[in-house]
């Protein structure tokens, strides 16, 4: 017995026993696979994209409404243009900063939310990951996608969600 636990050996011996059965640096031998497949993945997406679609259909509609409405009622207003004239220069600056600045959000508001309505489509076609996510950030910043401000935030963050899904990563392409 003690003759064999002092027996040397060979060095070619040791030597593969620590060498690893295969280079770790190399792509798997198999593409992973996640249960579900493209039906679970069209699970969990067609939801997300017809509730997008909604928030973004409601924000068109209701922001366009409202971009038309504030121009009517601006220009319907006859006290705003002696309150114009009788203000200083600072003040008309300010005034005219705000004024423009208002329609320029109106205006762009009713644009973020046809994106994301048109980019609710890659949700339901399971195509374009990249602008489902740029939809899904766009739908998650308020006052892009509804003039109530807060409206697309929680079905942004969802579209987060289900994008970050290995099922359905792999299947949207």
């Amino acid at each position: 017995m003690s003759s064999r636990l002092l027996k040397p050996c060979p060095r070619s011996e040791i030597a593969m026993s620590f060498q690893p059965s295969h280079n770790p640096y190399s792509s798997p031998m198999n593409a992973p696979t996640y249960a579900g497949g493209p039906q679970a993945a069209r699970g969990k997406l067609m939801p997300v994209g017809i509730a997008l679609l909604v928030v973004g259909i409601f924000g068109v509609l209701f922001g366009t409404g409202y971009f038309i409405l504030t121009l009517i009622g601006l220009q319907m207003n006859p006290e705003l243009e002696a309150q114009r004239q009788a203000m200083g220069e600072e003040e008309k600056v300010g005034f005219y900063i705000g004024y423009y600045g208002m329609l320029a959000w109106l205006a762009f508001q009713p644009v973020g939310s046809l994106i994301v309505s048109l980019g609710s489509i890659s949700f339901l076609r399971q195509k374009g990951r990249g602008l489902a996510m740029f939809t899904a950030i766009l739908a998650v910043i308020p006052c892009c996608t509804s003039p109530l401000c807060g409206l697309g935030l929680p079905f942004g963050i969802w579209a987060l969600v289900v994008l970050a899904d290995p099922n359905v990563k792999a299947q949207m392409r």
